[in-house]
């Protein structure tokens, strides 16, 4: 447990760190700081790819985790249908719900950025999987006798207490859970990258495509309908999962 928590607090730090060397570098060369959502943009591609660097330096992950051996490209597929079911699911009741959303103001002008949809699309998925499903799930269930059950719960839960915004904590542990399952049964981080990058890139997307109303899907459809919606994306998750249980083989 004590490797977890060091890891999860590497992340964290690196943040902190590569935040801070950014602010120094411009000041040691006597040049205004860029706009806030620049050096955010930057923090996230430079300590995540620093995170990966690291990991693999120390043999935390390998070679051998991005390598899949027999699962089909239609399971792949249908993993990544399952995510995202169950991640727009998940979206839709949080916006029910009214939680907190320390990023609601911040994700827009992200996007408004190449390098955040950069960021935020293809190097911070990757980035996470590598930390929660290759380092610290990989770790569980290599050298610890807790059974896959609790070491999937426990990289779960780090991963979502890890995104410090309340409205993730909750979901984000439930798409880990998935995540961690992918990993658990292929012993592939290619399948939980797929899935992570697939849905993020989903959001992004909606980024774009949003209406701009500032209506949520209840206002707009009501609130029977709405929770016909949430039903129906975590059905078709739930639905995908179990034909997937019995579909695809353990890996060795």
């Amino acid at each position: 447990m004590l490797r977890v928590i060091g890891i999860a607090v590497a992340f964290l730090a690196m943040q902190i760190v590569v935040s801070v060397l950014i602010a120094a570098g411009y000041a040691i060369f006597n040049r205004a700081l860029p706009h806030a959502i620049l050096i955010e943009i930057l923090t996230s591609i430079i300590s995540n790819l620093a995170i990966i660097f690291v990991l693999w330096k120390i043999k935390y992950v390998d070679a051998k985790r991005f390598f899949l051996k027999n699962t089909s490209w239609l399971n792949l597929l249908l993993m990544v249908v399952m995510l995202m079911s169950a991640s727009f699911s998940c979206s839709v009741l949080e916006e029910m719900l009214l939680i907190p959303d320390n990023m609601a103001e911040i994700f827009p002008l992200i996007m408004n950025n190449p390098l955040g949809i950069v960021a935020l699309a293809i190097i911070a998925p990757i980035a996470e999987e590598v930390v929660f499903r290759g380092a610290i799930l990989g770790h569980l269930l290599e050298n610890t006798k807790w059974g896959y059950r609790l070491s999937i719960l426990v990289s779960a839960l780090v991963f979502g207490v890890i995104h410090l915004n309340p409205i993730q904590i909750v979901f984000a542990t439930i798409i880990g859970l998935l995540l961690g399952w992918a990993y658990w049964r292929t012993r592939s981080l290619l399948p939980c990258i797929l899935m992570h990058v697939a849905n993020n890139s989903w959001a992004v997307v909606g980024n774009f495509i949003d209406s701009g109303n500032g209506e949520t899907m209840q206002q707009e459809v009501g609130t029977i309908a709405t929770l016909g919606i949430i039903l129906g994306a975590a059905g078709v998750a739930a639905l995908l999962f179990f034909f997937l249980r019995k579909r695809m083989p353990m890996e060795a």
